[in-house]
């Protein structure tokens, strides 16, 4: 995955614009009237449990966190057919992906894997209700290269089989 090559200088200069504003982050840095923002924070971020105790390790509730975060999970919304990679949204977030891991599950509760999973099997979701395609056309314009794969995680989610989600569901 590539990334732009203004895209470092932008983030850069947003982040040492912002500052630290505790509790107002959120509205300051998600979009909620955007239908793809409102989606990732309501499925992400809103019902995190915040703990801003410092210990072991945990990284502070910041707006350059804030931002990293949001950058992180739209480029996974964004690119979510892709093969990717924790490494290859660290490097388009510019930071480690212990960085990242490490944000991502402060701030969401979950991991790489489980956050892209949510969004393919959302996106899969979408498409068993509202197309005829195979299941197997699906899991693979969702991401997966594999279908079993994808139905034995589908149903991990889910608790059904993609079929029976498209039958039933």
């Amino acid at each position: 995955v590539n990334r732009s090559d203004g895209g470092h200088d932008a983030m850069i200069k947003n982040l040492q614009s912002r500052g630290d504003m505790g509790d107002k982050v959120e509205n300051d840095i998600w979009d909620l009237n955007d239908s793809e923002e409102k989606y990732l924070y309501n499925t992400f971020i809103k019902n995190r449990v915040i703990d801003n105790n410092n210990d072991d390790g945990k990284l502070k509730f910041t707006d350059a966190n804030n931002y990293i975060i949001k950058n992180a999970i739209k480029f996974m919304y964004e690119h979510y057919v892709l093969k990717l990679s924790l490494v290859d949204v660290a490097d388009q977030c510019y930071i480690s992906s212990w960085h990242l891991s490490k944000l991502l599950n402060q701030y969401t509760g979950k991991g790489f894997f489980e956050i892209i999973n949510r969004i393919r099997l959302d996106k899969a979701k979408e498409l068993l209700k509202t197309t005829s395609y195979k299941i197997q056309d699906i899991s693979e314009k969702v991401g997966f290269q594999d279908v079993t794969h994808f139905s034995r995680i589908f149903k991990s989610y889910e608790g059904v089989s993609p079929k029976d989600y498209r039958n039933n569901g």
